[in-house]
């Protein structure tokens, strides 16, 4: 465990490209999510009784959605006021 701690360390400790744009986006990423989750995770287990399409369904969906709901929130300035967003 200490190795991989290590390692971990040295290798995943830097700024890149991906971790600047999440660390603007973790907040609303983080707001909008729950409601996302929820609205879609209703709709898919009514239409599916396989649990694997349950879940993997909710896990992409949801991650997808929120990222696109995140960029639409990014656009519209009434709500980026609104919201502190930016």
């Amino acid at each position: 465990i200490l190795v991989l701690l290590v390692a971990g360390k040295n290798l995943l400790n830097r700024e890149t490209g991906f971790t600047r744009y999440f660390n603007k986006a973790s907040y609303p990423i983080y707001i909008l999510h729950q409601s996302i989750l929820v609205i879609l995770a209703y709709y898919i287990v009514q239409m599916s009784d396989i649990m694997f399409v349950q879940v993997f369904g909710i896990c992409v969906g949801s991650f997808v959605l929120t990222v696109l709901a995140y960029h639409l929130v990014r656009q519209l300035p009434i709500v980026r006021k609104l919201l502190g967003i930016l």
